[in-house]
């Protein structure tokens, strides 16, 4: 469910949406090893049909243009899952989780909150017919990120600052 609205004679833009999701037959990488008499131990892997997880949440962006020249940005989002069914052979064997053990954790390489903010300043070049330039900087940070289904190792959460300037001539831009 979703909404979208212009405000402020178009200078202010918001988008909103939540979500309720089962998602069956989920794809996973399944990789199995193997002791090969010459080659050693060998690690197959493949997608297979062998989860179900819940998805809920709700993300909000909001764009603003108070003066001609300054865009504002700030978005958020909350997303919530839940495993309720997976198999990894390779992952139970490491990890001694089988099965229901499983359940209740978070999808794997899926931030459960992430926001950004954003600004852009810009303003024509009187010298350049057509031309501007413009400067921007962002910031986006995440929250940690599980590594498998098992939800025992993660990327810790963390931030990151972009920034970026540059110049544009009609279609022509140099960032």
């Amino acid at each position: 469910l979703g909404l979208k609205g212009r405000f402020l004679d178009g200078r202010m833009q918001l988008q909103a949406s939540i979500y309720h999701a089962i998602w069956t037959n989920q794809l996973n990488t399944r990789s199995q090893t193997f002791q090969h008499p010459t080659l050693g131990t060998q690690l197959v892997s493949g997608p297979a049909n062998t989860g179900e997880a819940k998805l809920q949440g709700v993300e909000v962006e909001i764009v603003a243009k108070p003066t001609a020249n300054l865009e504002l940005s700030i978005a958020a989002a909350m997303n919530d899952s839940d495993i309720r069914s997976y198999e990894a052979p390779t992952i139970s064997q490491y990890t001694g989780i089988f099965g229901a053990g499983f359940q209740g954790k978070q999808l794997p390489l899926s931030s459960k909150y992430s926001a950004n903010v954003g600004a852009q300043y810009g303003t024509p070049l009187s010298m350049w017919d057509e031309g501007s330039w413009f400067a921007r900087a962002d910031l986006s940070w995440k929250d940690k990120q599980f590594l498998d289904a098992s939800n025992i190792t993660w990327i810790k959460a963390r931030a990151v600052l972009n920034l970026r300037a540059g110049i544009v001539k009609g279609p022509l831009g140099f960032d």
